[in-house]
């Protein structure tokens, strides 16, 4: 894809991995709400509708309800914004109820709130993607996940 490098398409797949909570290569509504919720934002059913729709611009898959891969990387294929930095870091403090990581235990435990089931092996693989050290996640990294930017 034009515009991202191999590192920022690899970290875009893996916020996609994280959202698609049951592996079929797509995003469908609840699983963008979970995940967003997971991170501390509160959308409406008609706010996630909204952003599906804008998503997929064609309108290839949004009268589905859904966003496949490479819907999702042409949608964040951007540098981004002030106000991102501030979510992004917002998102992380929630995540970590203010602590400077997020340990292997802490996603355990965030997939465990939203209701899904985690094994050690895909919250290492999850650690690794983010090219994290020590096994635990910094802000840093997990900014560098959430945008095309190498720690």
């Amino acid at each position: 894809m034009a515009g991202l490098d191999k590192w920022e398409k690899r970290q875009l797949e893996a916020g996609f991995s994280l959202l698609d909570l049951d592996n079929d290569g797509r995003i469908v509504k609840s699983e963008l709400q979970q995940g967003l919720k997971a991170c501390g934002f509160n959308y409406t059913d008609e706010e996630i509708e909204d952003m599906i729709r804008v998503a997929d611009a064609s309108g290839k898959h949004s009268k589905d309800g859904y966003v496949d891969k490479s819907t999702f990387l042409k949608l964040f294929n951007h540098q981004t914004t002030d106000e991102s930095e501030a979510e992004i870091k917002e998102a992380f403090h929630h995540l970590t109820k203010g602590e400077a990581e997020l340990t292997k235990s802490d996603l355990i435990k965030i997939f465990e709130d939203i209701g899904e089931k985690a094994t050690e092996e895909e919250v290492d693989e999850l650690i690794s993607l983010c090219f994290a050290e020590n096994g635990v996640i910094e802000l840093k990294y997990f900014h560098s996940m959430c945008v095309d930017d190498e720690p």
